[in-house]
């Protein structure tokens, strides 16, 4: 695919990685390894074949643009589609930081819109089809694919002409210092969680270095 581009038209500027399937069942009982292992071939693998085919291109080129596609279901079920959509984000952050240095930038969509395979609306959600025409989410992908768009290792919710960011973070978090760790941290969960402080780290040098300043702070506190 990428080699025919490249012989029609000299060059590949952006790829989508949008190919999906749905398999299996919702609960985890109801998903086999082989729904497992397809779905990541398809969701995930896929994704990363074509990537690793444009990017000798994008990089010569020094520009490039790639969106992967991850989905809302990563904040629950089912179990093996969201395993696969989840572990779309990974690649997206680790390839923002490897194709940076060369103009590419990487970014990944949860996109929200109805479409044949939609369920049919929820209660309360009768104006569902109207505010999320599948339509609606293509403005945000190509904002993502101009020259001028800085955007780099995002995952946007996107849907109804609508962006918002989805992240990874950190909270503050609880350091134990008496002789019974385990149970202290288990006794005192909710300081673990507190959101009243948190970082959202860039890439891993950034997070490993706030858990090293935070290790220091209960040492040497």
């Amino acid at each position: 695919m990428v080699e025919r581009a490249v012989s029609e038209w000299g060059r590949i500027d952006g790829i989508i990685n949008n190919a999906g399937i749905t398999r299996g069942g919702m609960s985890i009982e109801e998903n086999s390894d082989d729904d497992f292992l397809r779905l990541f071939e398809i969701h995930t693998l896929a994704s990363a074949r074509l990537a690793r085919a444009a990017w000798p291109h994008m990089k010569d080129a020094r520009y490039g643009r790639v969106i992967n596609t991850t989905s809302d279901s990563i904040w629950g079920l089912p179990a093996a589609y969201v395993t696969v959509k989840a572990a779309n984000f990974g690649p997206t952050r680790a390839l923002a930081v490897e194709g940076a240095p060369h103009g590419n930038h990487v970014n990944g969509v949860a996109p929200t819109g109805v479409t044949q395979m939609s369920p049919p609306p929820a209660a309360g959600q009768d104006d569902r089809d109207q505010l999320f025409p599948a339509s609606a989410v293509a403005p945000t992908v190509i904002a993502l694919l101009m020259r001028a768009s800085n955007a780099n290792g995002l995952c946007l919710q996107v849907g109804g002409n609508r962006a918002a960011e989805i992240f990874l973070a950190v909270t503050d978090g609880y350091a134990a210092s008496g002789s019974d760790p385990s149970t202290e941290i288990a006794d005192d969960i909710e300081h673990v969680v507190d959101r009243a402080i948190w970082s959202s780290p860039k890439n891993f040098e950034d997070a490993f270095a706030l858990t090293i300043e935070r290790a220091r702070r209960r040492w040497l506190s």
